[in-house]
């Protein structure tokens, strides 16, 4: 659980939409695997509980994902650079988050706060 923070996306609570959208199960995932792989663990899962059907329009998805697009293959790279030294997940999601070098911008600056905030709570 301490891995599996997803960063904001789409409508903030402010009412003010973050600058990227329907990115954050990548990126809690390019997280966690960065710090699973250092640790050693690994994940397995069977089917899916839930079968998703939900109608979905591609065209709209397409606007919503495009300003996280280009971000993305930036983000994993330098998530990748980190080199992590800690022994447990919660040690290696405090030091990723203190170690990245984000882009810069208030979003970031926010998800690097987040990311401390959301560790400490375990």
């Amino acid at each position: 659980t301490p891995l599996m923070f997803f960063p904001m996306m789409g409508m903030a609570p402010s009412g003010r939409d973050w600058p990227y959208n329907r990115f954050d199960d990548i990126w809690a995932g390019i997280f966690s695997k960065k710090i699973m792989d250092h640790l050693g663990l690994g994940v397995i899962n069977g089917s899916p509980f839930i079968n998703h059907k939900k109608a979905s329009k591609p065209s709209e998805n397409h606007i919503k994902e495009l300003s996280a697009m280009s971000v993305n293959e930036t983000i994993w790279r330098l998530v990748d650079a980190v080199k992590l030294t800690a022994k447990t997940p919660k040690g290696c999601y405090l030091e990723l988050a203190r170690k990245v070098k984000f882009p810069s911008g208030s979003y970031f600056t926010k998800l690097k706060k987040a990311m401390v905030l959301w560790s400490n709570l375990f």
